[in-house]
């Protein structure tokens, strides 16, 4: 697992789409309706729902109310549809306090990219999968964090998105 620093916006959030989508058959994210989401994440179901092949109910051990509203990860198909929706779901769907609830700040100038996935304006946790089904990048945008699993696609991002640096070379 390598993990990646520099978030990637903008344009160089719409390359890291594509990229992946080069590499990768599906994609995820969750929806987490514990907690009180916008209208706008029901939009987003709507616009990939044509797309979707799996849904699966995240359960956690420790939660033991029999009322909890369980996350729900639902899978997507990679195609062109798809991915167009990926790339311009974060510009569409501005979330103004959106960054003090991830990081706990405010940041005006908060550009659309991979962290903007965050509710209550957008699900959580986009993942994408290769084409055997392994998680192949993961990003945690509450974290402000993201992993790849394939040491010689991050390098290749990193020679495509030169921002995007892992860990390591960073210190």
């Amino acid at each position: 697992m390598i993990k990646l620093i520099s978030e990637p916006v903008n344009k160089e959030y719409k390359k890291l789409i594509d990229f992946a989508a080069s590499k990768c058959s599906a994609f995820s994210l969750v929806w987490k309706y514990d907690l009180a989401l916008d209208e706008s994440t029901k939009t987003i179901h709507e616009l990939l729902k044509s797309h979707q092949v799996s849904e699966e109910i995240i359960t956690s051990k420790w939660v033991t109310d029999k009322k909890a509203i369980f996350p729900i990860l639902r899978k997507f198909l990679i195609n062109h549809e798809s991915i167009k929706e990926l790339k311009d779901i974060p510009a569409k769907f501005a979330c103004p306090d959106r960054e003090s609830k991830a990081s706990w700040r405010i940041d005006s100038n908060r550009k659309p990219g991979l962290f903007s996935w965050v509710s209550p304006c957008l699900p959580e946790d986009l993942v994408f999968y290769s084409q055997q089904g392994e998680i192949w990048l993961e990003a945690v945008s509450h974290e402000e964090e993201f992993y790849m699993y394939d040491s010689e696609s991050a390098n290749e991002l990193m020679l495509k998105i030169p921002s995007i640096k892992n860990e390591k070379s960073n210190n």
